[in-house]
């Protein structure tokens, strides 16, 4: 059943790309244009950094974003070869691969960074599993992984269905995504022998209803 719904993950993302990176563009999405993007953007730019991998990097928006404040060597990946297309098209400053987090290792990149971000791109179970043990070995001496995720306050973890409301109509087929709250992201931090540093908790500047949560980590042989 997992592996049912984490490939229901990818197609979903595969159907809704133009969808997306329309959405993205034109600043449709109100959580990201009042909370998210900006706090994952003061979060990097707080780091120090010479390069960066965006892990499920979408149509490239935050490579483009960190870049125009502070140039460097950046890199993004994304499972969806039409989002990769559309981020290469908008910036051919810097590289766009199409890989899958399955197929995601220091092989295919032939090389490492100084920060990696997952920017609420982590929405499997084994596969993010997998994933974060494999970002260990894509860190330079003394680097930082900085995850972004929604903020669950309740103990129910699991499979939930996936849900485009709020969204346009041209919106279809909703990923199912594995729900975890504070402690299971900490257990999960645990498997794959990753420090957590600290972590922040974005609201809405009007509700004050947490939309977020970013996570600081580092390996666990660093201090």
């Amino acid at each position: 059943m997992t592996v049912k719904e984490e490939q229901a993950i990818l197609k979903s993302w595969d159907t809704n790309a133009k969808a997306w990176t329309q959405a993205v563009r034109n600043q449709e999405i109100e959580s990201r244009n009042q909370v998210t993007n900006q706090a994952i953007v003061e979060a990097i730019l707080a780091q120090d950094f010479q390069s960066m991998l965006d892990v499920g990097c979408g149509e490239g928006w935050l490579i483009r974003e960190i870049a125009n404040t502070r140039p460097g060597d950046y890199m993004g990946i994304d499972g969806s070869e039409d989002l990769i297309r559309l981020a290469q098209e908008l910036d051919q400053e810097h590289s766009y691969l199409n890989l899958t987090y399955q197929a995601l290792n220091i092989g295919s990149l032939q090389r490492k960074f100084d920060l990696i971000v997952c920017n609420f791109s982590l929405f499997g179970n084994e596969s993010v599993d997998d994933l974060l043990l494999k970002l260990k070995g894509l860190l330079n001496e003394n680097g930082r992984i900085l995850i972004q995720t929604l903020y669950v306050e309740d103990e129910q973890t699991g499979w939930q269905a996936g849900s485009w409301q709020g969204f346009s109509k041209q919106f279809t087929d909703p990923a199912p995504w594995y729900k975890r709250n504070h402690q299971a992201w900490i257990n999960t931090f645990k498997y794959a022998n990753l420090l957590l540093l600290r972590h922040q908790i974005n609201s809405h500047p009007d509700t004050r209803k947490p939309c977020s949560v970013i996570f600081h980590l580092t390996t666990q042989t660093q201090e």
